[in-house]
């Protein structure tokens, strides 16, 4: 194609995306994912999930999704059980997503990196960017031991790892109660690979053992600026923070 022809053609998807109107249609996101295409789609009104044992969508750097929820609330988001290694709304979100808000959301996982929003956010290779995103709700997740479970056993209340120099979380709020076993955040449990944090806070309960932080458990090269966050914490480690 022309080179304008083919900016004629994305200015047409971005202004025409997929609308969604219906819990069916929340489901059924992830299968309008292609390889090679950036999938954009905007949430129409509230969405209630409840009875839903949701499945993590799952974006990757070929299958990227912009997502604008438009201001509206999914309640009741409930993750149990996925053969996903991330547990959240989506696995792993590379791509966007925007103006929405999560109200009583459930999470449960066993040694997997879990978030209300999304287990990971971001790639190396390719961004995840959040803003304008609320959440609530609690999460729970138990890990076994060793090097395993330490790398992928976190747990945030938007995500569990945020990863790549692009990736960012702008402008988000977060009133969740973790338990978890490693890393834990208010915000996220690991940041890593130079990605940003910022005008976020956060609120609830946090139980671990390990790494803990109103905004961040775990910061491996990586940015938090004008944030803050009012919540307890309990953890084994937090006399050697």
């Amino acid at each position: 194609l022309h080179p304008r022809v083919r900016r004629q053609r994305q200015m047409c998807i971005r202004d025409s995306p997929y609308t969604l109107t219906t819990t069916n249609d929340l489901i059924t996101l992830g299968e309008k994912l292609k390889d090679g295409k950036t999938i954009y789609a905007k949430i129409e009104n509230d969405i209630d999930l409840q009875g839903v044992d949701w499945q993590p969508i799952e974006t990757s750097v070929s299958k990227q999704l912009v997502l604008d929820g438009g201001g509206h609330t999914i309640r009741n988001l409930k993750v149990n059980t996925s053969s996903s290694v991330n547990q959240g709304f989506f696995g792993l979100l590379v791509g966007k997503c925007s103006n929405i808000n999560f109200e009583n959301a459930q999470i449960t996982a066993n040694t997997k990196m879990a978030g209300i929003l999304a287990g990971q956010v971001g790639a190396a290779t390719s961004p995840g960017i959040v803003e304008n995103v609320r959440v609530s709700g609690t999460i729970s997740l138990t890990s076994g031991t060793g090097a395993a479970a330490w790398d992928n056993g976190q747990a945030g209340g938007i995500c569990a790892r945020l990863h790549g120099a692009d990736s960012k979380i702008h402008q988000c709020t977060s009133a969740t109660d973790i338990t978890a076993v490693w890393c834990a955040g208010g915000i996220c449990g690991e940041t890593r690979g130079g990605a940003t944090i910022s005008q976020c806070s956060s609120t609830g309960d946090i139980v671990t053992e390990s790494c803990v932080g109103g905004i961040v458990g775990r910061m491996l090269y990586s940015i938090v600026t004008q944030c803050y966050s009012c919540l307890l914490y309990t953890s084994d480690a937090a006399d050697e923070l």
